[in-house]
Parts: structure tokens; C-alpha cells; sequence
């Protein structure tokens, strides 16, 4: 579904503390319309494009879940609802989502709390983040004025069992015979792998940068700081198998925090 939702700029704000300015990150996302869902997966059948509506609807709470994704130190702490910005979630703006994250150091004036689910905005920090959001608030209107809602695609119609006397029922056309599962345990659908997106970015902040987005997908930057990497990356090219492995293996790095030292050693 990454392929098919829309990310605005990323956008950096500067938050006072007693220290040191606190940075917030805000990026907000235009998600895919039921009709754009739709005619993506048609060709794949009913049951794929019921599987899309309901894997981006969050179990068919997309109106509920517009809003921010709020995260502390790249961890959920609280989504959907525009957070007194707006008043109510409107029909019209379902597909907006505005992803919020931070740091640890800005625990105490963001107000969070010991369970780490309550989070209190600054005026400031809501005015900047009201601009970024209202971008795509607007865009949600333009995609649900020009589009009309479509139906839930109908469930496959079942066999239609015979009686005597009974001649045969109506039919979808022939089917493919299901091969059998497991004993014991019902087939369920395949289990997909989050898709990885890989970039390559000009910065000289980060060596390499690992983002999870709110539909599941991951994307990889890798920046020009280290030669190798950066040749790494154009031998790679679009082999999703290749992209993965890097992305594990830039994930185990960022565990053990050596980009920090990479960074450090850099500015030396």
C-alpha cells in the first residue's frame, strides 16, 4: 500500500528546553481512496482488494483513525484525532494522517507521562503541525469530492447445494478447486513482508536513515557521507531481496548505536 499512499516533506521543529532545543519531527500522508484501493487489486479478486480496504482502514476505523500518529523516540504512543485542532473527525478528511515523532528529551514539555500515552502539545508545536496537516486535509476533500464511495466488493458466492429434485443453482463461473491446508489448522492468506523503499538522499546528517510508515511499509535513505555505502546502494538497485538484507543489517546498527559513533568520530 506504500506504493499507493502519498508523503509530504518532512519537516523539522525546534522545541526550547532548559538544555537544549528538543527537535520534532512532523510528516504528513495523503492515504489512498477506496477507488484508487479498488483498482489496484482488482486484477488479484475480491479477496485481495478486501484484504487492501481492510489492512489501510485499520479493521474499518479509517474515519477514527485520521489524525496523528504520535511517537516518542520511534515508538506509537498515541494516534488518531486531530488533538483539539479541529473539533471532530470529518467524513471528508479520513485519508489525512500526520505523523508526529520526538525524543526523550522533550518528556517534560510535552508533559508525557509514566505510561507514556499521555502527550500534551505546545501551542506552538500545534500551530506548526496544523499547517502541515491542513495541506492534506484539503487534499482528502479533493479526493472524496471527485470520487464516489464504491461498494464492498461481494463475498464469492458459494456452491449452491443440490436436493432431489433439485436441478443445479446459479454459478460464479468455474472455480479453481482450493488445495487443502494444513490437518487441524484452517488456510488463512499468505503473510506479506513489509515493503522497503531505498533512496539515496544529499545530507550531512545521518549516514543512513531507517523510517517505518503508518501503512507498515519501510523506507531506507542512505546519504553521500560514506562512499562505500553510497556504491553499495547503486550495485543493489531495485533487487527487493538485496534491499532487504541491507536494511536488516542497517537496523542491527542502529541497535547498538554505531551510526552515533560514526557521527561523533565524523565531527572530529
Amino acid at each position: 500500500m506504500d506504493t499507493l499512499a502519498s508523503a509530504y516533506d518532512l519537516k523539522t521543529i525546534r522545541i526550547p528546553t532548559e538544555t537544549k532545543d528538543g527537535k520534532v519531527q512532523v510528516q504528513a500522508y495523503l492515504l489512498p481512496s477506496e477507488n484508487e484501493i479498488t483498482n489496484h487489486h482488482k486484477a488479484e479478486g475480491p479477496e485481495a482488494v478486501n484484504r487492501a480496504l481492510d489492512l489501510i482502514g485499520l479493521h474499518g476505523k479509517r474515519n477514527e483513525t485520521q489524525g496523528l500518529f504520535i511517537y516518542r523516540h520511534d515508538r506509537l504512543i498515541k494516534w488518531g484525532g486531530w488533538h483539539q485542532m479541529w473539533e471532530t473527525n470529518d467524513e471528508k478528511t479520513k485519508l489525512a494522517r500526520v505523523v508526529v515523532n520526538f525524543g526523550r528529551d522533550l518528556d517534560d514539555s510535552l508533559k508525557i507521562n509514566i505510561s507514556k500515552q499521555i502527550v500534551q502539545l505546545p501551542q506552538q508545536l500545534q500551530a506548526e503541525i496544523k499547517k502541515i496537516a491542513d495541506v492534506a486535509r484539503r487534499d482528502s476533500q479533493k479526493k472524496y469530492r471527485k470520487e464516489a464511495p464504491l461498494p464492498p466488493p461481494p463475498p464469492p458466492i458459494p456452491p449452491t447445494a443440490r436436493g432431489p429434485g433439485q436441478g443445479p443453482g446459479p454459478t460464479a463461473g468455474p472455480r479453481l478447486p482450493t488445495p487443502p491446508g494444513p490437518r487441524g489448522k484452517p488456510p488463512g492468506p499468505p503473510e506479506q513482508s513489509p515493503r522497503i523503499a531505498l533512496k539515496t538522499v544529499k545530507t550531512d546528517k545521518f549516514f543512513w536513515k531507517l523510517t517505518k510508515g503508518i501503512t507498515g511499509e519501510v523506507a531506507v535513505q542512505v546519504s553521500d557521507l560514506d562512499p562505500s555505502l553510497s556504491a553499495l546502494v547503486k550495485q543493489i538497485g531495485n533487487d527487493p531481496s538485496a534491499i532487504a538484507h541491507l536494511a536488516s543489517f542497517l537496523g542491527g546498527l542502529d541497535k547498538v548505536e554505531v551510526q552515533k559513533q560514526l557521527m561523533v568520530g565524523r565531527g572530529e
